[in-house]
C-alpha cells in the first residue's frame, strides 16, 4: 500500500490525497508534404491488463536553472484539420513522454479520474516516482510522444508564491486557475486537432522555440513539481509529470469509464 500527494493543473489543479486506490473505427489520417506530422487513427482495442508497476526512489537528477523573465502568454490550441472524435477513435504511435514509464495502476492517476472537491475531473495522466515501472524525479528527462510542431514553450515561467496561489484558489474552475496549476508547459501540435500538453516542468530545453518541429523521443524538457501547491507549501514532495492528450475541445478518455480509459492509453502507447 501506498499514498501521495497529488497536485495536478488542466484537470488536477491541487492537493488532492491519494490512495492506492469495443471495437469502433473511424479513420486513418494522412497528410501532405509540409505539414505538422498527423497522428494515425486506427480501431479501439479491449480492455487490456494494468501494466505492472514498481516503486521507486527518485534519482538526485540536477536541477534546471529557474527563470525570473515575463511568463509567456498561453496560446489556444486551434485545429487545422478537423478532429479527432473523442472515444469513438484511439490514437496510436505514441511513446511514453517519460522513457521506460508505463500507465500507473491507480485510476485516480488516470484521464477521467474524479476530482469532487472542485467538481471537476483530471484531465490527463501522472507519472510518479511510485506507481510507475521507471524512477522519476526532479529533473528527469522529458521527451515528445509523438513528432510535432511545438506551440507553447514556457522559458519565462515564473514560480509561484504564496500570494500568486492564494490568487489561482479564488477560483479553482477558471481557466486562468487551471493553466497556473499547470506550472511551466510544453504543448505540441500533432495534426488533426491532437495536441499534447507536458505540465509541472521544472525546465525546458533552452535551444527549443515556438513553432519548432521536433522529432518523437526528443528531450524537451525535465520533471519538476510548478505549479502545485506543494512547491509554494512543502516544496520537494510533488515531483512527477502530468501529461495531457488534448483532441480538439476536450481530453483523451472524457467521459469513459475506466477500463474504456485504460484501453484508449494501451493502444496509444502500442500495448
Amino acid at each position: 500500500m501506498f499514498a501521495l500527494i497529488v497536485a495536478c493543473g488542466g484537470g488536477d489543479d491541487g492537493g488532492l490525497a491519494v490512495g492506492d486506490g469495443g471495437g469502433v473505427i473511424v479513420a486513418t489520417v494522412t497528410r501532405t508534404a509540409g505539414e505538422t506530422p498527423a497522428a494515425t487513427l486506427v480501431a479501439t482495442l479491449p480492455a487490456g491488463t494494468t501494466p505492472e508497476a514498481t516503486e521507486t526512489l527518485e534519482p538526485g537528477a540536477p536541477t534546471a536553472e529557474a527563470s525570473t523573465s515575463e511568463p509567456t502568454p498561453a496560446p489556444v490550441a486551434t485545429a487545422t484539420t478537423a478532429p479527432a472524435s473523442n472515444g469513438d477513435a484511439a490514437l496510436s504511435g505514441f511513446v511514453y513522454p517519460i522513457p521506460g514509464g508505463c500507465l500507473p495502476q491507480s485510476d485516480l492517476l488516470m484521464p477521467n479520474a474524479p476530482r469532487e472537491y472542485r467538481q471537476g475531473t483530471h484531465e490527463g495522466l501522472d507519472f510518479y516516482g511510485v506507481d510507475n515501472c521507471t524512477a522519476i524525479g526532479l529533473g528527469r528527462s522529458v521527451v515528445a510522444a509523438q513528432a510535432g510542431k511545438i506551440i507553447r514553450i514556457d522559458h519565462g515561467y515564473v514560480e509561484l508564491t504564496p500570494q500568486s496561489l492564494a490568487g489561482l484558489r479564488v477560483d479553482l474552475t477558471s481557466a486562468e486557475s487551471l493553466d497556473g496549476f499547470r506550472g511551466r508547459q510544453i504543448w505540441i501540435d500533432h495534426g488533426n486537432g491532437v495536441v499534447t500538453r507536458y505540465c509541472h516542468l521544472n525546465g525546458v530545453v533552452g535551444e527549443l522555440q515556438v513553432n519548432d518541429v521536433v522529432a518523437q523521443g526528443t528531450t524537451i524538457g525535465y520533471v519538476g513539481e510548478s505549479g502545485t501547491p506543494g512547491s509554494v507549501e512543502a516544496p520537494g514532495t510533488e515531483y512527477h509529470l502530468h501529461w495531457e492528450v488534448r483532441v480538439g475541445d476536450s481530453f483523451l478518455g472524457a467521459g469513459l469509464a475506466p477500463a474504456q480509459v485504460r484501453a484508449l492509453y494501451h493502444t496509444l502507447f502500442g500495448q
